[in-house]
């Protein structure tokens, strides 16, 4: 559907793909939310070149530099400030994946056997994920097993259950 026929089924009020266009906040859903033109594209089942000539003409703010999409955006939940953060960086699903599989485990050899990677490949991906969430997640030493803080804890059983929704919504 070209978006000047979503346009004119609006002005008709009838809805787009079941979603009726005054609903449709291009500031919440492309700059606070951080959803993808292609994501709100498929959603009201228009073209993406479309939906960025509308984000530019209402005046929202383009992503900034260095941002990602927002793979949580679609599921209608609220995400902690952490987790808004890290769910902007790069691979940041991977990393989010890998970080539940390394919570289960002693020691950071024995995640990162499982997953087919090396320790320093994931010791690299946890410490970003720390960096972008602002706190120690899972606290490890050579001499001793992982621990992971409270504060850990409370992120990883959000990173479990936004996986399970996002797992849930996937075809």
């Amino acid at each position: 559907m070209l978006l000047s026929d979503a346009a004119a089924r609006h002005e008709l009020g009838l809805p787009v793909n079941g979603i009726a266009l005054e609903q449709y906040q291009p500031q919440e859903e492309y700059h606070h939310k951080g959803r993808s033109s292609p994501d709100i594209a498929r959603e009201l089942g228009v073209r993406k070149g479309d939906v960025m000539r509308l984000v530019s003409k209402w005046g929202v703010p383009r992503h900034p530099t260095g941002h990602f999409t927002n793979p949580f955006a679609s599921l209608e939940t609220d995400l902690s400030p952490a987790m808004h953060i890290v769910s902007r960086t790069k691979n940041c699903i991977q990393r989010l994946r890998h970080l539940t599989v390394a919570s289960r485990h002693r020691t950071l050899q024995g995640a990162a056997a499982e997953l087919g990677v090396t320790w320093g490949t994931l010791n690299y991906q946890l410490k970003q994920i720390e960096e972008a969430a602002g706190f120690t997640i899972i606290d490890f030493g050579r001499s001793r097993p992982l621990t992971i803080t409270e504060a850990g804890r409370e992120f990883l059983t959000e990173t479990a259950q936004l996986l399970i929704l996002l797992d849930d919504r996937s075809p």
